[in-house]
């Protein structure tokens, strides 16, 4: 089994490389710098976070790179935010079901990238759901509108058969 996940830990750098972030994403980075505490929390192993994002010019924006060695997202936020700063002064970006997941698990901010629509979705965050953030009016109607959103675009079932065979695998609606 680590063979495996050592594989695809491989397979994936290899894809990944050279491969750039979404349009809109260097300039959110930048224009949070100086009034957030930025940090990464992935899935992917942290060598190959650590070597994309400086690839790519976006390590400086972060205080913490948390990769898969060091928990899940939600133990990510717990460790280094929860205590540190008001639930409501945390937020997570993400683009997965997971992502959303984990915000509502540790009960901090989420902000969706809406599938097939990131660079859409980065310009929105700098122009709007960011001051909002900062200004303390995100929480409440408009996280739940981005939030809707985000679930509308998923598919009821996902497309692909699972280990124990099934290919019908309800989506749940986290509010």
């Amino acid at each position: 089994m680590i063979a495996w996940g050592n594989d695809v830990n491989a397979r994936i750098a290899d894809m990944v490389h050279g491969c750039g972030p979404f349009p809109g994403v260097r300039e959110a980075m930048a224009t949070m710098f100086d009034s957030v505490d930025e940090m990464t929390v992935s899935a992917t192993p942290l060598d190959a976070l650590k070597r994309e994002w400086t690839e790519h010019g976006l390590a400086p924006y972060m205080h913490v790179i948390a990769g898969q060695e060091m928990g899940s997202k939600a133990e990510h936020v717990e460790y280094a935010a929860k205590g540190k700063y008001a639930d409501d002064h945390i937020m997570l970006i993400g683009d997965a079901p997971g992502d959303r997941d984990a915000a509502a698990k540790v009960g901090v901010q989420y902000y969706p990238i809406l599938p097939g629509r990131e660079k859409e979705s980065w310009l929105r965050f700098t122009a709007e759901a960011l001051p909002r953030f900062l200004a303390g009016t995100y929480a409440g109607a408009y996280q739940q509108q981005l939030i809707d959103e985000f679930n509308a675009m998923l598919p009821a079932e996902v497309p692909w058969e699972t280990i124990s065979g099934h290919r019908a695998i309800s989506m749940p609606t986290v509010k």
